[in-house]
């Protein structure tokens, strides 16, 4: 069951409940924005490499407020969520207050059935190559105003530009399985996956959807339109 919560270190609030699954627990959010938070991808194409397939699994979502960022305010998104970036849905109606908001942390979630919270897959020279994650530490997105980025839009994207993380990534330079694929993971090719790791943070950013029609366009990606960026 999906859940929001919004809890408060400084104040004691009551549950209420909107008769669908999902739940509101603590402080008075004044008069929120329903907002859709969704996941995606963009820049799927660098040189001869394709990215096909992008997933990532998150066991929880936070959001802080500006006014109260290192507290105990917060919205928290209990998962987890298991997210394909290439075909993104929104996580629902997630009420945001009318307020200023410094970060979205998100805590990466190993998939037990695959062993992996992050899963890029594709081709590279006409070989075909999968990059396997095992991260489970913490992903803090920034807002690049100091005092915080406010939500006037239906839908938030939180995006991961694939070319930033496979920058320097040498798919061709790694080594084959029998098959001539190009496995990336803790067992294959192990100092690729680092390179990936180490890309993660830069990689995340999160933008507004302008055009109000729910996708994330090519005009909409560029670094100057985001509201917020990755940092571990």
């Amino acid at each position: 069951m999906r859940r929001w919560l919004v809890a408060s270190a400084l104040a004691a609030g009551c549950g209420i409940g909107n008769g669908d699954g999902v739940g509101t627990t603590g402080t008075d959010v004044g008069n929120p924005i329903e907002v859709d938070l969704a996941f995606t991808a963009y820049d799927l194409s660098i040189g001869d490499v394709t990215v096909e397939q992008a997933s990532i699994a998150i066991e929880r979502i936070r959001l802080r407020p500006a006014a109260d960022c290192e507290g105990g305010a917060e919205i928290e998104l209990a998962g987890p969520f298991d997210l394909d970036l290439l075909d993104p849905h929104g996580l629902g109606d997630v009420p945001l207050a009318d307020e200023a908001w410094c970060r979205i942390e998100m805590t990466w979630h190993r998939d037990e059935a695959t062993d992996t919270a992050i899963r890029v897959a594709g081709s590279a020279g006409g070989d075909r190559f999968e990059i396997r994650s095992r991260r489970n530490d913490e992903l803090r997105i920034e807002a690049l105003d100091a005092d915080g980025f406010t939500v006037d839009q239906a839908t938030l994207f939180v995006a991961f530009d694939m070319a930033a993380w496979l920058d320097g990534v040498d798919l061709a330079g790694g080594d084959r399985a029998p098959d001539g694929s190009i496995p990336v993971n803790e067992e294959s090719n192990r100092d690729l996956l680092e390179r990936f790791e180490e890309n993660v943070e830069s990689a995340s950013r999160l933008f507004a959807d302008a055009d109000g029609d729910g996708a994330l366009d090519d005009d909409e990606h560029d670094d100057g339109d985001a509201l917020a960026a990755g940092s571990l």
